[in-house]
């Protein structure tokens, strides 16, 4: 898709009520209040954001991936008449934002499944959103709703706004519903784990045991080795944490090699290589997957039920969603073998619409 927006600049910061009061009185003298705000100065903004089973965005967005993407589906004071899709880009520190119109009736077939509507809609943007949807599993996974008060100055092409009240909710299918329960978003108690993270951490102690052991004889070379690394400065942006233990290997061995120790640099290259080996393929011997169903009845739920009760090891259900039109039910479970043949018996169940297989890589199943 040709990208047709203007990057910006985008900070974000946490700040108290207190904080607000002062900074919104500063910030009236200069600047004026959008146009679109009413008459309390404030509008409310409603969004559901996409995401796989496996939250690569969330991970993305937490780790500070600098190239990412995400998509929602967001409208503006229970005003269902203009319903945007947005794609909202991450390169370096700069942002960008495209955006296309949808429709109350796209949303309620987007809800569904991908389908050939959306390859043949008029904006490029649906058709980019029904690629990502079959080919990383995007769904709508998280309702976020909030208040806006913002401020603009036209002259600078500058923007402040106030973001509170900020609410969420799992029930993506009344996305439209304005009188959808939510709660109070909150910090959750809490961590997501990242095995890159985990592998990072393992790879900065052998990378700085190396150093370590190459300066602790000699105090010469110590205070050199300072000032070289006080110099470094690093403008690749760095996609994986990963990455930062190969950046500081490959200064730590250039280092002690300088030094004479070459003994050492191949020794600890070698000892620091095998064991980063070991780390990165340990992986579960049975991995989990996600299995989506969405059935018409509580008959054909309990008939999927059955036939996971017989080919799983293990089977846990996350989620279980009923509206009038169905239940979506969402089951972790590890199977016994590696044939997916199951997931084809539970597709051909009566009352049975779709049945998705995901694993926790992001790849499907067919």
């Amino acid at each position: 898709m040709e990208l047709t927006g203007n990057y910006r600049h985008e900070l974000k910061y946490q700040i108290g009520p207190a904080d607000h009061l002062a900074l919104r009185q500063r910030l009236k003298a200069v600047m004026q209040q959008d146009l679109h705000t009413g008459a309390d100065g404030r509008y409310t903004i409603r969004s559901v954001y996409f995401d796989n089973y496996r939250d690569k965005a969330l991970r993305e967005k937490v780790d500070g991936v600098q190239r990412r993407e995400k998509f929602r589906i967001r409208y503006y004071n229970e005003d269902l008449s203009f319903i945007t899709l947005e794609k909202k880009l991450k390169h370096n520190d700069l942002c960008m934002k495209v955006d296309a119109p949808l429709t109350a009736e796209d949303y309620r077939r987007i809800l569904q499944a991908p389908g050939p509507w959306m390859l043949e809609h008029p904006q490029p943007l649906v058709r980019e959103l029904c690629c990502k949807m079959k080919t990383q599993q995007l769904r709508p996974r998280v309702l976020v709703s909030y208040v806006r008060e913002p401020y603009v100055y036209a002259a600078g092409n500058v923007r402040v706004t106030f973001d509170s009240n900020i609410r969420t909710s799992l029930f993506q299918r009344e996305f439209l519903n304005g009188a959808l329960p939510d709660i109070i978003a909150t910090d959750a108690p809490g961590v997501l784990y990242s095995s890159g993270f985990a592998l990072t951490l393992v790879g900065l102690s052998l990378v700085t045991t190396l150093v370590i052991m190459a300066v602790t004889s000699n105090v010469v070379l110590s205070l050199g080795m300072v000032g070289a690394l006080s110099i470094v400065r690093f403008r690749t942006a760095i996609k994986e944490p990963v990455e930062i233990v190969f950046l500081f290997w490959s200064l730590a061995v250039g280092i002690v090699i300088g030094a004479g120790m070459i003994p050492l640099a191949v020794i600890g290259s070698a000892i620091i290589g095998v064991i980063l080996l070991l780390f990165a393929n340990r992986k579960i011997h049975n991995d989990p997957y996600i299995l989506v169903t969405n059935c018409t009845d509580e008959n054909a739920e309990n008939a999927v039920m059955d036939i996971l009760d017989k080919e799983a090891a293990h089977c846990v259900v996350k989620s279980k969603t009923v509206t009038t039109s169905g239940i979506e039910l969402t089951a972790e479970l590890r199977t016994k073998t590696a044939s997916s043949a199951f997931v084809n018996a539970i597709a051909q169940l009566p009352g049975v619409e779709t049945a998705t297989l995901v694993s926790y890589n992001g790849e499907y199943l067919s």
